[in-house]
């Protein structure tokens, strides 16, 4: 029988509010785009405002949920499994793992695996539901000279 893993995923209504906002941000840029070039721009309670703003609502909630199904992480006996930068599932054995960093791209913070063949880092979520159950699984895997151990033995 194979063993269930957790998944690890970012919660949903933080990245949709966070994806809101960025949709919030395209339509001003757009309203003030035809503004600027002297194009007629809907009044706020005109159809065509309402609609364009039924659009972004949508695609906000729609990119919400791609980014917290596509953003997961799972501790594997053999390993971490996770995305790359461009979304490819990986999974980085623990002898493998030659060194950890964090990055901030904008309030969004991740911790990145690099690999010692020198391939794509993954690209771990700090902001995913079960943080602290994810560091204790990790520790379970590794020693006090792993590059990881600095991270998982926080909190």
């Amino acid at each position: 029988m194979a063993t269930l893993h957790h998944i690890y995923r970012p919660p949903f209504l933080p990245v949709l509010a966070l994806v809101f906002a960025a949709a919030v941000l395209a339509a001003s840029a757009i309203t003030w785009g035809m503004a600027f070039f002297g194009l007629p721009v809907p009044g706020v309670f005109s159809f065509t405002f309402l609609k364009l703003l039924c659009v972004f609502y949508l695609w906000a909630v729609v990119m919400a949920f791609v980014i917290v199904q596509s953003l997961t992480a799972t501790v594997l006996p053999e390993g971490i499994r996770g995305k790359t930068f461009l979304g490819i599932s990986k999974t980085i054995p623990w002898g493998e793992m030659a060194s950890v960093d964090r990055i901030g791209l904008g309030p969004a913070r991740f911790l990145r695996l690099f690999p010692e063949s020198g391939g794509s880092p993954l690209w771990i979520p700090l902001f995913m539901k079960g943080l602290a159950a994810f560091r204790e699984e990790a520790r379970m895997y590794i020693g006090a000279k792993h590059p990881l151990f600095p991270f998982a033995s926080e909190g």
